[in-house]
């Protein structure tokens, strides 16, 4: 995967990852459901933790998965941890809110 431009591709590929690990099939993960319902174990947590490093080019501690435990706030914390690359809470679009898509949710 190339680098995630959004905070749902880091969503999308945190549900992949997730799935693999736990044996589930991806539409089965809830990204608001901590990740240790899905039988998430330490040495599991670690493999996301090394994988998200190769991923993101950025350390990742290992405990980050019990620390932001669903994967949309990994996610979310994620992004804002990636140097330029910051999230901000309530953007201020330069456009119709209504025109907002899961596109313009920039990682």
């Amino acid at each position: 995967m190339t680098f995630p431009s959004t905070r749902y591709d880091l969503e999308d590929w945190l549900i992949t990852r997730v799935a693999e690990l736990a044996g589930e099939p991806a539409d089965a993960i809830d990204p608001d459901r901590p990740m240790q319902a899905y039988g998430l174990t330490s040495i599991m947590a670690v493999t996301i933790a090394a994988d998200l490093e190769d991923l993101l080019g950025i350390a990742v501690d290992a405990t980050v998965t019990w620390d932001y435990p669903t994967i949309g706030e990994l996610a979310a914390h994620l992004c804002n941890a990636v140097p330029g690359r910051p999230v901000p809470e309530h953007p201020a679009p330069a456009y119709p809110a209504w025109s907002l898509t899961t596109e313009t949710a920039r990682c």
